[in-house]
C-alpha cells in the first residue's frame, strides 16, 4: 500500500514520467495542427471521421479545447492579422502580454458571440460535441486524466499533469502567437508581422514555419524552401498513403502553365522576389553611396505599408527619407502599387490588367533594378508554374 501511494500502480521513476509527458506533448501539438488547423479551420486537409474523432477525443483529455472556439480565434486572427481586432497581436498588445498572458486573449475571444458567429461555421455540432467536448462537462476530460495519472504514477503524476496543461498555452498560445509574430526570418512579404520562428518544424507540429503559412494559409504543407521540414506534412504524408487523409490544397507547386487563378495565387512569391530583387539591391546601393538612415527608419521602410497605420509621425518620417532618395522613394511606391493588385477587390481578370499596366511603367521606370525585375515577370507570364517557384526562391 505504501509503495502504490508512493509511486501508483506503475511505479516508473522520474525519467519514464518525463518520457511520457513528451510522447504525449507531441501527440497533443500534432493534434492541434493536423486536426484544428489544417483540417478544420483552413480545410486544406480532409482527415478521416476516425482521426477526426481521435483528436477530438485526445484533445477534450489533454486541453479541454472546444473546436469551433480554437477555429473561430484563428479565423478571426488571419482575417484581421497584426490589425486592430486581431485578438493576439504582439503588434497590438505587446509581446510580453502575448508570451505570458496569450491563453487569457485566446478565451476573450472564444467568449465572444460574435466571433463564434462569424468564424465558426462548418465545425462538428454532433450530440458527443454539444454534450461532452464542448458541452456541460467539457472539463471532465483534463479531470480524468488527471486522476488516471495519478492513480498511475502515484504523487509525480499530478506534476506531470500539470506540466502537461502548460504545453500547450506556452507553444501555442505564447510562442507560436507572440515569437511568431517577433523574431525569426522571412521567406515573404505578407502584409503582416508573421515570421518563421526556425527552419525545423519539430517542437510545434510544423507551426513554427509562420510566415510560410501566413504566406499561403490555404496549403496543408507549412515548408516553403530547401531545408525547411514541417513534421506535420510528414504524419499528413503518411496519413495520406494509409487513405486516412485526403490532402485538399497545397501551395503553388509544379505542373501546367500559369493560368490566371494561379497568377493571383502567387502574390506571396511574388511580393518576396520583389522584397529580394528590387527593394533590397536598391537600398544597398544607397548606402554605398554613403545613406545613413536611423534604425527607425529603416525598420518603417522595410515595414510592410498596411502596418505603418495612421501615425502622422511614423508616416512623416519615412517621407523625409524617401524625399531625400528619389530611387528609394521609386521602388517604395512600386512595392506599394503591386501589393494593391490583389487587394483592389477586383475581377481576377481586371487584376491581371493591372498587373501587365504595373510591369509596363515598372519597365520604364529608370530604375534598373525594377527594369530587370518587371522584364522577368513578364517572361514568367507564359511559363511553367513550377519556374516562378524556383525563381521565387532563387533556384
Amino acid at each position: 500500500m505504501n509503495a502504490f501511494l508512493s509511486h501508483g500502480l506503475l511505479g516508473w521513476p522520474l525519467w519514464a514520467l518525463i518520457g511520457v509527458w513528451l510522447l504525449t506533448l507531441h501527440l497533443t501539438v500534432v493534434a492541434v495542427s493536423l486536426y484544428l488547423h489544417r483540417d478544420q479551420t483552413h480545410r486544406a486537409v480532409k482527415l478521416h471521421p476516425v482521426v477526426r474523432h481521435l483528436c477530438r477525443f485526445w484533445l477534450w483529455l489533454t486541453t479541454a479545447t472546444v473546436t469551433r472556439e480554437w477555429v473561430a480565434v484563428h479565423r478571426r486572427h488571419h482575417s484581421t492579422v497584426d490589425h486592430e481586432g486581431d485578438p493576439h497581436s504582439p503588434r497590438l498588445f505587446g509581446l510580453r502580454t502575448v508570451l505570458f498572458g496569450g491563453v487569457g486573449l485566446y478565451r476573450r475571444a472564444a467568449e465572444d458571440s460574435d466571433t463564434l458567429k462569424t468564424y465558426g461555421q462548418g465545425t462538428p455540432d454532433d450530440w458527443l460535441e454539444r454534450w461532452v467536448y464542448a458541452g456541460p462537462v467539457n472539463i471532465i476530460g483534463i479531470l480524468l486524466l488527471m486522476g488516471l495519472e495519478v492513480l498511475l504514477f502515484g504523487p509525480l503524476g499530478l506534476t506531470l499533469w500539470a506540466v502537461q496543461m502548460m504545453g500547450i498555452p506556452v507553444l501555442a498560445a505564447g510562442v507560436v502567437n507572440g515569437l511568431g509574430h517577433a523574431v525569426g526570418y522571412r521567406n515573404f512579404d505578407t502584409p503582416d508581422l508573421s515570421h518563421n520562428i526556425v527552419p525545423w518544424g519539430l517542437v510545434c507540429g510544423g507551426e513554427e514555419l509562420h510566415n510560410n503559412h501566413h504566406a499561403f494559409p490555404g496549403s496543408a504543407r507549412f515548408s516553403q524552401r530547401h531545408g525547411e521540414f514541417d513534421i506535420g506534412w510528414f504524419y499528413l504524408r503518411i496519413l495520406s498513403a494509409l487513405g486516412l487523409a485526403q490532402i485538399e490544397r497545397l501551395a503553388a507547386t509544379d505542373g501546367q502553365s500559369v493560368s490566371l487563378q494561379d497568377l493571383m495565387a502567387y502574390r506571396a512569391h511574388l511580393m518576396s522576389r520583389y522584397l529580394k530583387e528590387v527593394l533590397r539591391p536598391t537600398w544597398r546601393n544607397v548606402r554605398r553611396d554613403g545613406f545613413r538612415p536611423t534604425r527607425r527608419c529603416r525598420r518603417l521602410f522595410w515595414l510592410s505599408p498596411k502596418l505603418l497605420g495612421e501615425s502622422a509621425e511614423d508616416r512623416a518620417t519615412l517621407d523625409s527619407v524617401l524625399d531625400s532618395q528619389p530611387v528609394l522613394r521609386t521602388v517604395y511606391d512600386f512595392r506599394v502599387r503591386l501589393g494593391h493588385v490583389w487587394e483592389s477587390g477586383a475581377h481576377a481578370a481586371q487584376r491581371l490588367e493591372e498587373l501587365r499596366e504595373w510591369l509596363s511603367q515598372a519597365r520604364t521606370s529608370g530604375v534598373r533594378q525594377l527594369e530587370h525585375f518587371s522584364e522577368r515577370v513578364h517572361l514568367l507570364l507564359e511559363q511553367p508554374a513550377s519556374q516562378i517557384l524556383s525563381e521565387a526562391a532563387g533556384g
